[in-house]
């Protein structure tokens, strides 16, 4: 079942419907609560509403779950970059880039 709300939450995400994917996001993780990909997804719909502090916690979230997820980390990073943390935003974005070699 979280598959399925994570998918929907993906489609709401592409639509620019980003209350609804986070609705749809934080079902599939009730299902599946170390679903770090559910998390990545909810945190860059914080982050299109502009909520980039929520974001960034979300973020961690998905890190504390699957340490070597490339995505949270450049996730977060953007988040970083949108609050000014530039040297924080270049620190995460190098995490990315070592887990995806």
């Amino acid at each position: 079942m979280a598959k399925a709300y994570y998918a929907k939450g993906i489609s709401l995400y592409e639509l620019g419907q980003y209350q609804e994917a986070i609705k749809n996001f934080d079902i599939a993780i009730k299902y599946q609560p170390d679903f770090a990909e559910a998390y990545v997804n909810k945190g860059m719909a914080l982050k299109a509403l502009a909520q980039h502090q929520k974001a960034i916690e979300i973020f961690d979230t998905a890190i504390r779950y699957e340490p070597d997820l490339a995505e949270a980390y450049y996730s977060k990073g953007l988040s970083l970059y949108e609050l000014g943390q530039h040297q924080e935003a270049i620190k995460h974005y190098d995490i990315a880039i070592q887990y995806n070699q």
